[in-house]
């Protein structure tokens, strides 16, 4: 109902900038991609995280921000984090928030971090910069 309501157009739309606003925003952070943007999805995006940081202290560190952060899953995934921009998900708000609270939560840990950069990075992309 949701997406008869948006229009399929619109949904694919709404998505793909959510995903190129958290790559835009990751990028900032300095973290590298699990894949290259041409065949990155939009609904989910993978990171790897900074050397010297491990996953299990990260997703501590943003627990109590509620964000749509998660441990990536399969073998040789302990170094990646998804943050996830799917169905009602893929929207500033949410996509702003995953960023800053990943970014902060790194810096927390000690990783050097520009969180104002990764923020101005997402808001660009949504403001079509």
């Amino acid at each position: 109902d949701r997406i008869e309501a948006e229009g399929i157009e619109a949904v694919i739309a709404r998505h793909a900038i959510a995903g190129a606003a958290t790559r835009a925003g990751l990028s900032a952070l300095g973290l590298v991609p699990w894949v290259e943007d041409r065949s990155a999805s939009n609904l989910v995006t993978a990171a790897q995280l900074p050397p010297g940081v491990d996953c299990p202290r990260v997703l501590e560190q943003l627990a109590p921000f509620g964000v749509e952060i998660m441990s990536a899953i399969g073998p040789g995934t302990d170094r990646l984090l998804r943050l996830s921009h799917t169905g009602p998900r893929a929207c500033f708000e949410v996509v702003l928030a995953n960023v800053v609270a990943l970014g902060g939560s790194l810096a927390a840990l000690g990783a050097d971090m520009d969180v104002g950069a990764a923020a101005k990075a997402v808001t660009g992309v949504y403001a079509g910069n």
